[in-house]
């Protein structure tokens, strides 16, 4: 394996990254010639830091540096100012949406497993339905449903009465 190849970009790119490093106290740690320096000991390219400047005002790191500052003093304040509380609701909101998205999949799986199902009994020849037919219908779909819902949980209680309530119509 041979060297690397560094582009200009690749140069651009590297300098960046050192303009916008930081010190402990949030302030630059790098001048334009602190990076030259730095690139020239650790690649051996020597980029003069003038270049280095026009960089920075072609490509508005001063705007991103400001940006940078600007989300950190947010988010520091956001961070600050929240109780427990507050962070309780955050952490356990997301959790629940994640829970929302998964019983959102699950009914749209149930939906398209009836669909399913009236299809096939549809294609078979089957026009119209009685409300017998229905319920033994549902009842098959349910009991499809149950092992994919898992409806024997206490969480899905209320399924579980949907699903016996369909089972005792005929």
């Amino acid at each position: 394996m041979g060297k690397k190849v560094y582009t200009k970009d690749d140069w651009i790119e590297i300098a960046k990254d050192l303009y916008l490093s930081y010190t402990e106290k949030g302030e630059r740690k790098y001048s334009f010639r602190d990076i030259a320096t730095i690139i020239y000991e650790r690649y051996k390219k020597q980029i003069n830091y003038a270049t280095i400047s026009r960089w920075c005002k072609k490509y508005e790191w001063e705007q991103l540096d400001q940006d940078i500052k600007n989300l950190a003093a947010e988010k520091s304040i956001d961070d600050y100012g929240r109780d427990k509380d507050e962070k309780i609701k955050d952490k356990k909101s997301t959790e629940l949406a994640e829970i929302f998205k998964l019983e959102q999949y699950k009914y749209k799986a149930a939906n398209k497993l009836v669909t399913d199902l009236l299809k096939e009994q549809i294609n078979e020849g089957k026009q119209h339905f009685s409300s017998k037919d229905l319920a033994l219908l549902s009842n098959y779909a349910f009991d499809r449903l149950s092992e994919f819902m898992d409806l024997k949980t206490d969480k899905n209680k209320d399924l579980r009465e949907v699903a016996e309530a369909l089972r005792n119509i005929e």
